[in-house]
């Protein structure tokens, strides 16, 4: 702790509890083995090996119910069987639910008078692109984007039944084909390139053994003052960013809150393993 620190030897095959010396001081448990040493946090998780000698030597910090376990063992398959119950699970529930635009009219009933309008918008086209079998979509920049969608236009304008090859940047092929499907980059690595869209609204949600996760996007909403006469007719609304900034950056949803909950061994007690909420300028 910050005001009082004790030193402990712990002895192989042994296990020590400890509490802090002082509850309202920092807590940070500093551990040393060899010339090896480092800070541990009650946040921190941490699967990190290290070699003293000869040597190799694992060390895990972890959750169980609501005591944190700090574990050392030279025992490779006991680091990999912690180790595997602590990263992601595969979900064994998954519910998405994607809606390409959402209107809300406030209606007064009295007046027979709409007051406001909300609207949440999907995406321009977007490009994307999967650099490997497992990873997900991700988007092209903007400056990618703009080019490969003037290429596309141009090249369905001409009714094709032959694939094309066009450049994105230097060399980089990419090869689009007349029904838009089986699209991909050809150098320097080949992986496949969709046209598609981001939603207006997307909410998901997915359960494991130990893990629950939660996240909701929101591209683009606007608010119109539906009142005759109204100074400010737009309350809310989206501008696009200066080109010097969006151009090589690729496009964002105005929200994005993602809460990841999880449970430790045994004990049903949760705790928020991770929480982020980005709300971008609009």
């Amino acid at each position: 702790s910050s005001l009082t620190s004790m030193e402990e030897t712990l002895e192989p095959n042994k296990a020590v509890l400890y509490t802090w010396a002082d509850p309202v001081g920092s807590r940070k448990l500093k551990w040393k083995c060899g010339k090896n040493s480092e800070e541990i946090t009650q946040k921190d998780d941490l699967m990190t090996p290290f070699q003293v000698g000869a040597k190799h030597i694992f060390i895990v910090s972890f959750f169980e119910g609501l005591q944190r376990i700090i574990l050392f063992t030279e025992d490779e398959k006991v680091f990999k069987m912690t180790y595997e119950s602590e990263k992601v699970e595969l979900a064994e529930q998954e519910i998405i639910v994607s809606l390409q635009d959402v209107g809300i009219s406030l209606v007064n009933n009295y007046l027979r008078q709409e007051i406001a309008y909300i609207g949440i918008t999907s995406s321009d086209v977007i490009w994307e692109t999967k650099p490997k079998k497992k990873s997900r979509w991700k988007p092209l920049s903007v400056k990618q984007t703009d080019k490969l969608e003037k290429e596309f236009i141009e090249y369905c304008d001409n009714s094709p039944t032959e694939n094309k090859v066009v450049e994105l940047d230097d060399n980089i092929p990419v090869c689009l084909t007349p029904t838009g499907n089986d699209m991909k980059i050809l150098q320097p690595y080949e992986f496949p390139v969709r046209r598609s869209f981001l939603p207006a609204l997307k909410v998901q949600y997915s359960t494991s053994e130990h893990q629950s996760s939660f996240r909701v996007q929101i591209y683009r909403i606007q608010i119109q003052n539906q009142i005759p006469g109204a100074i400010f007719p737009f309350v809310f609304y989206p501008i696009k960013p200066p080109k010097s900034i969006s151009l090589d950056s690729e496009p964002k949803p105005f929200t994005d809150v993602s809460i990841v909950m999880r449970t430790a061994g045994h004990s049903q007690i949760s705790r928020i393993k991770y929480f982020k909420v980005l709300i971008q300028e609009m």
